[in-house]
């Protein structure tokens, strides 16, 4: 009988990562606290719905945790090792975006109780996690991560194994320093260009072709500004969390942090001026209204 995987958290990117799991042929139980989700999920593809996160780990050899934050996370492996205090041979896999100091005290609680813990944030959005290409930045002892291997081909493209349990994590939320200022940087130079009479189509074209090219100029501008959707699928609260989150590893390291902090406020200050839950495309929407200016339809 193949091993049984638990999934927790099915949202924007955890429902198309459990159904790519499910599709694979894994024996899965899911669980959310959406219970119609839950319940269409595995109707829908031949798993099965847990009551609770007790009732996942009870099911299941490892499970996957995809949730909003480590807070979150946490609260499911307590419920979880609650219910299952013997964990000897299992495995908790965190692909959410925590903070790493959350997850290393997670892995110290679960030791305790013979669980292994490894965190595997993902880079990639909704997008990639529909077509299991998600880059995973895996942290954990080498022979933890081999056994999610498995896993980890269906959903990514590549695996990187980074450090020990946390590295994952840290990785992830510099990455999305990276990206957030990407994504700030190209939407404030392409409104620049726009009132002194350039079209942003051209813009992104020589951008792209230049050493001003990232990943928001090559891809997030066309797809979800010119297009006028602004819908990437990821949240601008989140992208705000995992800013924090690199603030604080930056204050740990004793690293200067200067433009990282800049980005910060910038992000902050969008963040409390925009709805709850608002894409974070949605920001680029607002240096719009500041400009008075569109990009886009």
């Amino acid at each position: 009988m193949s091993p049984v995987v638990g999934f927790v958290g099915l949202g924007h990117m955890g429902h198309p990562m459990a159904r790519n799991l499910a599709a694979a042929g894994f024996d899965m139980v899911v669980f959310d606290l959406d219970r119609d989700a839950c319940a269409g999920f595995a109707e829908s593809h031949g798993a099965t719905a847990g009551g609770d996160a007790g009732a996942v780990f009870r099911a299941a050899d490892t499970v996957i945790t995809m949730l909003p934050n480590g807070r979150a996370v946490r609260a499911v492996a307590e419920a979880g090792i609650a219910a299952v205090p013997e964990g000897r041979g299992r495995l908790i896999v965190d692909m959410s975006s925590s903070a790493p100091h959350e997850t290393a005290e997670l892995a110290r609680t679960a030791a305790a109780h013979g669980y292994a813990v490894v965190d595997a944030p993902v880079s990639g959005g909704v997008g990639r996690a529909e077509t299991g290409d998600l880059s995973i930045l895996a942290g954990g002892a080498g022979a933890d991560v081999d056994r999610c291997e498995p896993i980890f081909e269906v959903l990514g493209r590549e695996t990187f194994r980074v450090g020990p349990v946390g590295a994952g994590h840290a990785m992830k939320a510099l990455n999305n320093v990276m990206s957030a200022a990407g994504l700030l940087l190209a939407a404030e130079t392409i409104l620049v260009g726009r009132r002194y009479g350039l079209e942003p189509e051209v813009m992104l074209k020589v951008l792209n072709a230049s050493t001003g090219m990232n990943h928001a100029t090559q891809t997030k501008i066309a797809q979800y500004v010119l297009s006028g959707t602004y819908a990437s699928g990821f949240a601008l609260d989140l992208m705000v969390k995992d800013l924090a989150t690199a603030g604080g590893i930056a204050r740990a390291a004793g690293a200067p942090y200067l433009m990282g902090s800049a980005v910060t406020s910038v992000w902050e200050l969008a963040g409390a001026q925009l709805p709850p839950g608002a894409d974070q495309m949605r920001l680029v929407r607002w240096l719009e209204d500041l400009a008075g200016t569109r990009l886009g339809p």
